[in-house]
């Protein structure tokens, strides 16, 4: 059998309000092409099911209108999809679960686990009904018939105490199961196997923030009795990038929004947020301002920010002779570091200098 698995697309998310409105609106709607991705690949791979394990939303008090839209979007799929509630998203009264009218292809996990059957393969799931879940829901299941392919579908952290449905894949690889398809870690870190059992977390299809950085996907899988084929898939239309630039020995601000963009255009500027964290040293009398380089950038790319980590290479004959504290400080720690060599020397003034 074939299906698509995904999980933490956490539609409906708020993200920062340092991001500037435009891209905030941006990353919303792309949010919903990433789905409609997802939904495209399901039809294009003819997969027999499509497996959300949670977290579709980000809450579960989203506006109707979205949940809508959501809906419509999994409704234009030509196969059953079934979604697995999680933490951020429980199916709870008067969540969006309830508030929008579910097309009949679509199927939402009840708190304790269920089966849906499909001709030759079965799909067990559960959903959150609250934010938290603190104890083990397959303690007491089994697989029905082990004979035929089994998948379980649920949000949770493959530990055994936790507190958002703790797993044990020890303990389900003996109860029947074939794949195990996880949501609630973003990251996605591969298909495992324990014994008999393939299991993974599939990851965020798309990275919400700045500790979200590694190429997201989907995992697309085929598996019999004998044998597990899977494969990721990008479906993600925006990234979040921290890159490094080394600023050493530039004497403007010009300067540093020239490292910047050849830094930035090695990557594609029209999907990507960048975080830049400027490293080295520049020289004393550079008026550094972050403004300044981020409002000049912000015209050319979705999202910029800069962190600063850099310090400053001084004129150490200039201060010496300086009539300043900088000065008194500078002919004091020569005096005082008279026998140590010249990096170490160079290294305290810069440091003291810059704390004055």
């Amino acid at each position: 059998m074939r299906f698509l698995h995904t999980a933490d697309l956490h539609i409906g998310l708020k993200y920062s309000s340092g991001i500037k409105e435009e891209t905030r609106k941006l990353l919303f709607e792309n949010q919903l092409k990433v789905l409609k991705n997802i939904v495209d690949i399901s039809i294009e791979r003819k997969a027999d099911v499509l497996l959300i394990a949670g977290d579709l939303f980000d809450s579960s008090s989203v506006s109707k209108e979205l949940g809508d839209r959501v809906f419509k979007i999994l409704g234009e799929c030509s196969i059953p999809v079934l979604i697995a509630c999680g933490n951020h998203d429980p199916k709870v009264q008067g969540s969006i679960y309830e508030k929008c009218e579910i097309p009949e292809n679509i199927y939402i996990f009840k708190e304790e686990v269920e089966k849906y059957s499909f001709d030759d393969f079965d799909v067990y799931g559960m959903s959150f009904i609250s934010s938290h879940k603190t104890d083990n829901s397959f303690v007491n299941f089994m697989a029905e018939d082990s004979s035929r392919i089994n998948i379980l579908l649920t949000h949770g952290e493959t530990v055994k105490e936790s507190f958002y449905n703790p797993v044990d894949v020890s303990s389900l690889s003996e109860k029947g199961i074939d794949y195990l398809a996880l949501g609630h870690i973003h990251k996605e870190d591969g298909v495992k196997k324990y014994k008999n059992m393939y299991y993974a977390y599939s990851g965020s299809p798309q990275n919400l923030s700045f500790k979200e950085t590694e190429k997201a996907s989907v995992i697309y899988g085929e598996i019999d009795k004998e044998r597990g084929f899977f494969e990721k898939i990008s479906v993600f239309e925006n990234e979040f990038k921290n890159i490094m630039v080394d600023i050493t020995d530039s004497r403007s601000n010009d300067d540093i929004i020239s490292l910047i963009m050849k830094e930035v255009s090695k990557s594609d500027i029209s999907r990507t947020l960048f975080k830049v964290n400027l490293q080295g040293k520049i020289i004393d009398c550079f008026i550094y301002s972050r403004d300044e380089i981020e409002n000049s950038l912000s015209d050319k790319l979705i999202h910029i920010e800069c962190e600063e980590n850099f310090g400053y290479k001084y004129d150490i004959e200039l201060l010496k002779s300086e009539n300043s504290i900088k000065g008194e400080f500078v002919r004091n720690a020569l005096l005082i570091l008279s026998d140590k060599d010249e990096d170490y020397i160079n290294s305290v003034i810069e440091y003291g200098v810059s704390h004055l």
